[in-house]
């Protein structure tokens, strides 16, 4: 009989088709049209995939239920927390029935971050040319054409990532008003909404959404212990289900994981994975990503699920 692997989904922002073509760079990891997010789930629906949540991924683990190679499963999962995941993909996974994780950073409906892929594309979109003094040292970058926009695009954002360790570093170098971005992100009262939805589980992605490799032990502790805090305080649950920023850890990260009460925390990739041989603070994720490769296998037609 074939054996199934288990395929934990990540997804992040999901986009109308205008508002995607509007963007002057693409970013096929993080966005993704409706449209696109639709054909995904279409796609995984005709190859007989069954839904189930984290919360039911988990038990089925830790009971070693052999359903898990008999049939294939797959997860969805949410990382940061955008507000278009409230607007655009909640009514589509209202729509399909299909149960999701949303893992949330909560700096942004604290207000303490901003999205910044949105404040660096507004800051060369409507320029000639921009200007940014850092360190002492002067950087100026021509952005008269559209090449010369996206180019701009991918050097600010290597610059930020050699000279800020935080995202309020990063709206202070670029003089960015970071109000005027608040609203990419998810509030709290939509945060409440979508944990109101049967269908949706809330787990954490960290206060700030740092590499927490490159963490203090103390600030490590603060970024895993106080969002789960956090968000059991907005919405009275616990929060079981935690997921790594960038993918990155080690092996104090993840003991500090298990030691802050997660059940499970995943990584950004990896790709489906064989019941038999897991690790339950190191789950691998598969990224949708447009014109999505579906794993193929044999058809289930005429079986019973359970």
């Amino acid at each position: 009989m074939t054996s199934y692997p288990v395929m934990i989904m990540m997804f992040h922002s999901i986009l109308t088709e205008s508002k995607l073509a509007s963007r002057l760079i693409s970013y096929p990891r993080q966005e993704m049209s409706i449209q696109d997010f639709r054909t995904i789930i279409q796609g995984l629906r005709s190859r007989d995939y069954q839904f189930i949540s984290l919360d039911e991924l988990h038990t089925r683990l830790e009971n070693q239920d052999q359903d898990l190679k008999r049939y294939p499963f797959v997860s969805f999962t949410f990382d940061d927390g955008y507000t278009n995941n409230y607007t655009n993909a909640l009514p589509v996974m209202e729509e399909y029935q299909i149960p999701f994780t949303l893992y949330l950073t909560t700096g942004y409906p604290d207000h303490e971050i901003i999205h910044m892929s949105e404040a660096i594309e507004d800051l060369v979109r409507n320029q000639a040319g921009v200007t940014l003094k850092v360190e002492d040292v002067t950087h100026t970058f021509d952005t008269s054409t559209l090449a010369g926009k996206i180019q701009t695009i991918r050097d600010i954002e290597q610059l930020l990532a050699q000279k800020c360790s935080t995202v309020q570093e990063m709206v202070e170098l670029l003089k960015i008003n970071a109000e005027s971005y608040r609203h990419y992100g998810l509030s709290w009262e939509q945060v409440r909404k979508l944990h109101a939805q049967p269908l949706c589980t809330i787990g954490a992605h960290t206060r700030t959404h740092p590499n927490l490799t490159l963490l203090s032990e103390d600030d490590l502790e603060r970024e895993l212990v106080e969002p789960k805090a956090r968000i059991e305080e907005q919405l009275g649950t616990v929060v079981n289900h935690f997921s790594y920023p960038y993918g990155r850890y080690n092996d104090l990260v993840r003991e500090k994981a298990t030691q802050a009460g997660y059940k499970t925390a995943t990584v950004t990739r990896g790709g489906p994975f064989i019941p038999n041989y897991y690790d339950l603070y190191a789950l691998p994720r598969e990224c949708g990503i447009p014109h999505f490769q579906f794993p193929e296998h044999d058809s289930l037609a005429g079986r019973e699920v359970k």
